[in-house]
Parts: structure tokens; C-alpha cells; sequence
């Protein structure tokens, strides 16, 4: 009888020692993943704060813009609600949903959500950074400069701005034109109707990125919206989605100026 106590003493101290052994291990387990994610964040967080510093150069270089305050860039929690803030609009007060990385004209505030950026910086580097950054700063641009553009326009009209801030990349950083078009190919190939075709995207911010004789005046972004531009380059890109046939992505043969390439 008392070995088969002791017997059932040690089942029931080697099952308690396992339950506790067991839940150390899913103890270890989140807190290794809460890590990862918490420096993945952070590394984000990071190059979020390097690509816009670089942006701000840009803003504070330009004889018109530097006289204004550019935009601030927070990174925020995919679903955070910002209290306060803009709704949808300046005309629009109220709670503020984050569903994505956005431009508040408000508070002029670029909210990014470094969630979103995981897949697509995985496979393009910070060159996705990059752009989702410069097309906010287009955003806060417009603003600026009084452009009231709406729907796709002003979106083909933002990626235009984003490839005049972007230029032709920065090394430093490992911004590169390849990466960008590699990446605009890759989100832009199916288009939406609120921000327009993939086509069209491409066709924009080539033009920003001086690739393209296209300017990305107001007018010329409404033309491009309404699918009134069917030139050699927007007829190559529905083609090939790629129009490396007609353009070489290491030369500027039609740069663009922030000040005189933006407005009407």
C-alpha cells in the first residue's frame, strides 16, 4: 500500500512538473514572439524616421515650401483610433479610425502603419517605405498648395508628387528606382476605383520620377483619371505593365520641379 502511494506521488509530481514546465514554454514562446514583433516595430519605426528625414531635406530645400510646416509622421497601431482628429476630412471632425497609412490634413499628420509595410518591405526593402512615405508627404503637399483635387485624380496626382520627392532614390538608404516600380508593379496591378488603375499609377509617378515628358500638373492628372492619355508609354504599360522597353530607369531626360510641375 505505501508503494503504491509513493508510486502515485510521483505521476502526480511528474504531471505537475510538466504542466509547469509546459506553461514556461508558452511563457517563453509569447514573450520571444512579443520580442521579435517589438524589434521588428522599432526597426520600422526606425527607417520610417530615416526616409522621412530625407523627405524633409526635399521640403525645406524648396523655396516655396520651406516657409510652411511639413507634416509630422507618427507610426500607430493597425485599428488605433486617433481622438479628435479628422474623420475623412477637414470638413469631417470627429474619431478617426487607422486602417491604413494616412494623411490628415487637420493636424497635418501622416499616420503609418508599420503592419502594412511588413509584407511588401519583405520583398522591396525600405524603397516601400519610401514611397508610401512620399505619397503622404504629396498629400500634405497638396494641402499646401491649396489643391482640391478629389477620388482618383487626386491619388494619381499624390504618386506623381511621391516620384518628384523620391527622384532617383537614395543610395544611402537603398531607395532605388528599380525597387519602387518593382513594388508599383507588384500593388498597383490590379488599381482600385477610389485611387485608379494600375496603369495609371505607373504612368504617374514615372512622370514625378521625370521618366516620362508627362507632367503632373492638375489638369494632366484629371486627363489621366478620365483615360483621356493613351500615348506610346500608357499604351506599353497596359501591355507589359512594365514599359522597360521605352524608358531606362538610370536617366532623367524630363525632370520635374516641385514648384511649376504641381499646380494647374
Amino acid at each position: 500500500m505505501a508503494y503504491l502511494k509513493i508510486k502515485s506521488f510521483n505521476h502526480l509530481k511528474s504531471f505537475f512538473l510538466g504542466l509547469i514546465i509546459g506553461s514556461l514554454s508558452i511563457i517563453s514562446y509569447q514573450s520571444y514572439s512579443n520580442f521579435r514583433q517589438q524589434k521588428y516595430k522599432n526597426l520600422v519605426e526606425s527607417e520610417i524616421k530615416e526616409v522621412a528625414s530625407f523627405l524633409l531635406n526635399d521640403w525645406n530645400n524648396n523655396t516655396f515650401l520651406k516657409d510652411f510646416p511639413p507634416p509630422q509622421v507618427i507610426p500607430v497601431l493597425q485599428g488605433s483610433r486617433i481622438q479628435g482628429s479628422c474623420g475623412s476630412s477637414i470638413y469631417d471632425i470627429g474619431n478617426w479610425d487607422i486602417g491604413g497609412s494616412s494623411y490628415c490634413d487637420l493636424t497635418n499628420t501622416i499616420y503609418l502603419v508599420p503592419e502594412q509595410l511588413k509584407a511588401l518591405k519583405k520583398e522591396f526593402g525600405i524603397s516601400t517605405i519610401g514611397f508610401v512615405v512620399a505619397h503622404e508627404f504629396a498629400h500634405a503637399l497638396q494641402h499646401t498648395y491649396g489643391i482640391r483635387l478629389r477620388g482618383p485624380s487626386r491619388e494619381l496626382h499624390a504618386d506623381c508628387i511621391a516620384g518628384m520627392f523620391l527622384k532617383a532614390g537614395n543610395k544611402k538608404l537603398g531607395i532605388t528606382r528599380t525597387n519602387i516600380l518593382n513594388l508599383s508593379e507588384a500593388a498597383y496591378s490590379v488599381g482600385s476605383r477610389s485611387h485608379g488603375s494600375g496603369s495609371q499609377r505607373k504612368y504617374a509617378l514615372l512622370s514625378g520620377m521625370g521618366v516620362l515628358p508627362s507632367t503632373c500638373s492638375t489638369s494632366n492628372m484629371q486627363a489621366l483619371s478620365n483615360g483621356e492619355i493613351n500615348d506610346q508609354y500608357m499604351k506599353e504599360l497596359k501591355q507589359t505593365k512594365s514599359a522597360y522597353r521605352l524608358i531606362d530607369l538610370s536617366k532623367t531626360p524630363f525632370p520635374k520641379d516641385l514648384n511649376k510641375d504641381t499646380g494647374s
